[in-house]
């Protein structure tokens, strides 16, 4: 989701360059192109019901998520710039696990000092390192549904 001060729009990223390190973004909505000299913020992945305000962006980081074997479902990052490029920046830790069972159907993770570690956040997109706010917060992250082994 790529916002322009005005509107935000849906751009698609694919993999460019031999070692994946880059992607090139794309509009759905074909005439939208990024200019150089023009400011934008960006929030990945999209979220319809994200909204904008000035330089920040607040979404719902879901405390209940579908896992996605060999990806991070749901990995919120966001970027700035003023030019046709953009580095985008984590919002939150990643967890990364595997199972090594087939009869595991639900994973739960909470802080270790009662933090939220999800919900409803606020994040100024032109900061650096980006700081997430806790608008409404969510004390677990419950992960459901069908895993793969290993």
């Amino acid at each position: 989701m790529v916002y322009n001060g005005v509107a935000a729009h849906r751009f698609v990223a694919s993999l460019t360059g031999a070692s994946n390190s880059a992607a090139e973004l794309s509009p759905v909505n074909a005439g939208l192109t990024l200019k150089k000299g023009n400011t934008y913020y960006a929030l990945y992945p999209y979220d319809e019901s994200a909204r904008w305000s000035g330089t920040s962006v607040t979404f719902t980081l879901p405390s209940l998520q579908n896992p996605v074997a060999g990806t991070f479902s749901y990995n919120p990052s966001v970027a700035y710039t003023t030019s046709s490029d953009m580095a985008f920046r984590n919002v939150c830790a990643l967890v990364e696990f595997s199972v090594s069972s087939d009869n595991v159907s639900k994973i739960v993770f909470e802080g270790g000092g009662n933090e939220d570690v999800a919900g409803k956040i606020r994040v100024d997109c032109k900061t650096y390192p980006p700081t997430a706010e806790v608008v409404t917060g969510a004390k677990s992250v419950t992960v459901e549904g069908s895993f793969v082994p290993d």
